[in-house]
């Protein structure tokens, strides 16, 4: 399936930028990204990823994050997790039709009927904005970092340039 594809593609890019980083900076809370570091930016990713993973039963709820401390602090095991998850995504077959549960506010949390293909389009995407924030402190704190080509941008803003 291309959505898979394209979804392990960002987790490829991400796992490029991580295994250059030292635990240190990966973990350092950085003040341009609002005291955030570039392995809770990273966590963050990776837990969207295995609750859509986890929802596969039917019901997907990405506001009932894991928050693995580990995924933020630990080069080594953010790689071995974000292979993992490559390796899920691979073996992931079509579902039935899925409930997402998305907190709107406190108090309402609508249950929306979705498709395995709609969430992985929404898991890229999120990456992708994720992998945004995290070329931004990047570029401020660790310009040695060799960033993929199209890091962080949309594939619809790379279409975008490639036709002007």
């Amino acid at each position: 399936m291309p959505l898979i594809q394209a979804n392990i593609s960002v987790l490829n890019q991400l796992q490029d930028v991580v295994k250059q980083l030292s635990n240190a900076q990966f973990a350092n809370a950085l003040p341009l990204l609002h005291q955030t570091s570039l392995g809770k930016h990273s966590r963050h990713i990776l837990d969207f990823y295995t609750n859509l993973l986890n929802g596969t039963e039917g019901v997907i709820y990405y506001d009932n994050r894991h928050r693995d401390s580990i995924l933020e602090t630990d080069v080594q095991a953010t790689l071995n997790y974000i292979t993992r998850l490559k390796t899920e995504l691979l073996l992931l077959e079509t579902t039935p039709p899925l409930e997402v549960v998305i907190s709107v506010d406190s108090h309402y949390a609508p249950k929306m009927v979705s498709s395995m293909p709609r969430e992985l389009a929404y898991a890229m995407e999120h990456t992708i904005h994720h992998l945004a924030l995290i070329k931004i402190g990047l570029s401020y704190y660790f310009q040695e970092v060799e960033l993929p080509i199209n890091f962080g941008v949309a594939v619809s803003t790379q279409v975008y340039l490639q036709q002007k």
